[in-house]
């Protein structure tokens, strides 16, 4: 769909939320009340999220790319923490 395809791993602003992220296509979905849209494995999140295809970015900058890095890798800190005991 629009010259992409399942696997395609994209950099795109999420659906509802408009929050960048990147992940890798699962999912398409020609019809939605706000236009053609895909589901994705969100890297920052884990889990799968919805985006419009018109929110893809087909060439992020190195800024984008770096918030994207910046926020996994700020999850895999917080999930490696342990809990404090008393």
């Amino acid at each position: 769909m629009m010259g992409y395809k399942r696997g395609d791993v994209v950099y795109c602003h999420r659906y509802p939320d408009g929050l960048l992220s990147q992940g890798t296509i699962k999912w398409f979905h020609e019809e939605t009340s706000e236009g053609p849209g895909f589901t994705f494995m969100c890297t920052v999140t884990g889990s799968y999220r919805i985006a419009l295809m018109s929110s893809i970015i087909p060439n992020p900058t190195k800024q984008q790319i770096a918030k994207v890095n910046n926020a996994v890798m700020r999850k895999i800190r917080t999930s490696n923490q342990k809990p404090k005991t008393k």
